[in-house]
């Protein structure tokens, strides 16, 4: 079974992130409810389920003809005046198209967001309050199911599990803190573990795939990354945003590429059982600082790895 694909057993601080079309969450704005003079309509003690998630009272908020958003959660009331807040708790936000009846298409689920702190971000017009909220409602062990289309999805902390879910789409897959397992499937994925023992997975395709790292933070041993799937000459590690010598003054210095042999501020390769293990040195002892393991590889070349 693909990682995410299927929605989460229902556990305490987890979230869970889906879409059937492609989906962008640096696209994501709050403020669009402010825009539309918070137009929206309240379906109360109208209960209805998605995803394995039951919800009681919702929301809706119309934009144009064929977009909508739907929150949903417990005890949402509306405001009564100009100076009253709006209430109760939302625990997903779901985006919707309303082409010939309402389908829900994407959101995120399993949160818990006081309305209050939502209409609050809503009226800013900045999206820095909107992420802030996210952040800290994705935290836990998320699962994201994606599109078959162009996604963008960022993890934040905790162990997440992302599935890109392949298709025609080309994924843009962030997991940042936590040991996260990332698929990508097929297309021309870009995941980026970050900090973390992270399994990154491409897919069993043959399009390429960009495994990305900012920051030495592969740990050395058992702890390091994990990539399965890499085809060389294909696919790619991008390894272009580590300084390879902090001690100078240059901001980024480039690794320099030593084959099989262990060499100061460079990039190496040794086989291992079921693989090969990738190294790099920052320090400029010429031993491992960081290491990435490539399941079911057996060499590397200069070509494979972005310096």
């Amino acid at each position: 079974m693909a990682a995410s694909d299927s929605p989460p057993q229902h556990r305490e601080n987890m979230a869970y992130v889906f879409a059937t079309r492609a989906y962008n969450m640096d696209h994501l704005d709050f403020h669009k409810l402010a825009q539309i003079d918070w137009n929206i309509v309240p379906h109360l003690n109208q209960p209805f389920g998605l995803n394995g998630y039951k919800y009681v009272d919702w929301a809706e908020a119309d934009y144009g003809e064929h977009e909508a958003s739907i929150f949903a959660g417990t005890d949402i009331r509306m405001p009564s005046g100009p100076n009253d807040p709006l209430h109760g708790t939302l625990t997903a936000i779901l985006e919707a198209a309303s082409t010939g009846g309402k389908a829900i298409w994407g959101g995120i689920q399993g949160i818990s967001v006081g309305a209050e702190t939502f209409a609050l971000a809503s009226d800013s017009s900045t999206t820095a309050d909107d992420f802030d909220i996210i952040q800290g409602e994705l935290s836990g062990a998320d699962k994201f199911n994606l599109s078959t289309r162009n996604d963008l999805a960022r993890g934040y902390g905790g162990n997440d599990a992302m599935n890109g879910n392949g298709g025609d789409g080309n994924d843009k897959l962030n997991g940042a803190k936590g040991n996260d397992h990332l698929f990508g499937d097929a297309g021309q994925d870009k995941l980026y573990g970050g900090a973390g023992k992270d399994t990154l997975d491409g897919g069993d395709d043959t399009t390429r795939d960009s495994f990305v790292f900012n920051d030495a933070d592969s740990a050395v041993g058992t702890k390091r990354d994990v990539i399965l799937h890499f085809t060389g000459g294909s696919d790619v590690i991008d390894l272009g945003r580590i300084d390879a010598d902090a001690s100078t003054s240059k901001s980024d210095d480039d690794f320099h590429w030593s084959g099989e042999s262990a060499a100061a501020h460079s990039i190496w390769w040794t086989a291992n059982t079921g693989g090969v293990v990738v190294s790099g040195d920052v320090t400029g002892d010429a031993k491992a600082d960081f290491e990435i393991f490539l399941a079911g590889a057996s060499t590397l070349t200069a070509d494979d790895v972005l310096l």
